[in-house]
């Protein structure tokens, strides 16, 4: 029995997911890094 190769457009399909989670993923820690920074700016007065 022969192994099942992804078509094309599966590897299309599977690669636009991953871009798309990896995408979400980087957007969030940037989100999160943000918010981490402003509560620091606001813990330290100058």
């Amino acid at each position: 029995m022969k192994k099942p190769d992804f078509t094309n457009h599966e590897n299309q399909h599977y690669r636009k997911h991953w871009q798309l989670f990896y995408s979400n993923l980087s957007n969030g820690l940037q989100f999160a890094s943000q918010i981490v920074h402003n509560a620091d700016k606001k813990n330290r007065p100058r």
